[in-house]
């Protein structure tokens, strides 16, 4: 198996960009690129796949499911990834097409059409034929699948979600892309129908001036009411935090990051040091000598602050974006900083205590059933209690539940089928995947 550690958190992940399209923000560190949806670069890995198939939904879920399982991957589990511009201000017509398109892939995927894909490409390698192209032909397609892909697009989403439940690729999670000004109880009740599990939200910093100052377009209470509308109708929270923001400090990073933990109680982070783009406001600001980039040092300190102020229920996704350097302008930093916080930590003999850092990465087959330990942890938000459910083994975490027990706040956030009911908002275990 190639790059097992793709597969090792139970599921087979395919990230997805949307289509180019206008952003709402005006956010002054943002890059743009005429040929990408707003702050998306045409390097990027994902961003790469995407243009080179037109954006085209379908190839791209196909054509990964293809490549995963091709390099010894289980793909029975999929979650879905959607990234590229602010979900809810997509068109409600392209939003449908685009996760019909995601279903119609994973429904059509099984070993017998790979082994049928596999073979169309190793015939047509004398021709250079990419399988894009050969896909497209309504021909080929039938050959491969049996019906045709405009059948197939004429269904009901419902119709192909019910499908997809006996699918051998199955959608066991599906995130977007918000702002936190577009959540609303219109839009939770759009992305509930879509099947969306998780929504990865921008909300960068907990300081209403420098949410300003940067252009962002959205408030500190935006921000909590945000997550409220999320929590109260059982997504999952994955948020994310920029340190180094214009007109913000070290200091100001992490007191905004306890907060940023205190008041939204995310399930999952990726933290996100501000990058400086050519072309963007920022960039400006720094040649005038207005702004400024923490050094390396600075940027990995507060990093291992930040871990430290992390609790064991929330996982860190990511620290730092996969941009290639090229992009980068003013000091370049490593994009490394996670290992390098990790071993700074190891060597000051402390650990973070995040679901990544702790989560079991070899499955053994001798685990001791009866070394297992189980154990809740309870936390408050202003709309109820959140319990994680978890179980460990030699401090290794095997898997969690998060239960979600609204109070009566939580109601003016909801919609009404969900009124006063515990929402089961994430089981996840760590193993291999299986049917």
């Amino acid at each position: 198996m190639k790059k097992p550690i793709r597969s090792a958190s139970g599921v087979a992940v395919i990230t997805l960009l949307t289509k180019p399209y206008p952003c709402p923000g005006q956010c002054i560190f943002c890059p743009t690129e005429t040929r990408m949806p707003k702050s998306y670069l045409s390097k990027e890995p994902a961003a790469q796949r995407s243009l080179l198939l037109d954006f085209n939904p379908f190839l791209a879920t196909l054509l990964r499911l293809f490549v995963l399982y091709l390099n010894g991957h289980n793909v029975n589990k999929a979650e879905i990834i959607v990234i590229g511009g602010t979900w809810s201000f997509y068109p409600t017509n392209y939003k449908t097409y685009f996760i019909k398109s995601i279903y119609v892939a994973l429904n059509l995927f099984t070993p017998q059409t790979f082994n049928k894909i596999k073979q169309l490409q190793e015939n047509n390698k004398p021709n250079a034929k990419s399988l894009k192209t050969l896909l497209l032909d309504p021909k080929i397609f039938f050959r491969v699948f049996n019906t045709s892909l405009k059948k197939e697009m004429n269904k009901q989403l419902s119709v192909l979600q019910k499908e997809n439940t006996q699918a051998y690729a199955r959608c066991v999670g599906l995130s977007v892309e918000e702002r936190p000004d577009y959540v609303s109880l219109k839009s939770i009740a759009k992305s509930r129908l879509y099947g969306v599990t998780k929504v990865q939200i921008g909300i960068q910093q907990m300081y209403n001036d420098i949410l300003l100052d940067n252009k962002r377009g959205h408030t500190v209470k935006d921000n909590i009411n945000a997550v409220n509308y999320l929590r109260a109708n059982g997504f999952k929270i994955n948020a994310h935090f920029m340190p180094n923001l214009f007109h913000s400090s070290i200091e100001k990073d992490l007191k905004g990051y306890v907060k940023f933990i205190k008041q939204l109680q995310p399930d999952e982070i990726k933290i996100y040091p501000t990058i400086l783009f050519k072309n963007t406001p920022l960039y400006e600001l720094h040649r005038k000598e207005k702004y400024r980039q923490y050094s390396q040092e600075e940027l990995l300190n507060l990093v291992i602050e930040m871990k430290q102020n992390t609790p064991p229920w929330v996982r860190i996704n990511r620290i730092f974006r996969d941009v290639p350097k090229e992009y980068m302008q003013g000091k370049l930093i490593q994009s490394n900083l996670r290992e390098l916080a990790q071993n700074k930590l190891k060597e000051l003999g402390r650990s973070c205590q995040c679901i990544r850092c702790r989560q079991i990465r070899t499955i053994r087959n001798d685990l001791n059933l009866k070394q297992i330990r189980y154990r809740v942890l309870k936390y408050a938000t202003e709309i109820g209690i959140d319990l994680f459910l978890e179980a460990t083994h030699q401090n290794e975490l095997l898997g969690f539940l998060r239960l979600f027990i609204p109070n009566k706040k939580a109601r003016q956030y909801q919609l009404k089928p969900l009124y006063d009911h515990a929402l089961i908002r994430e089981v996840h275990v760590y193993s291999k995947t299986l049917k």
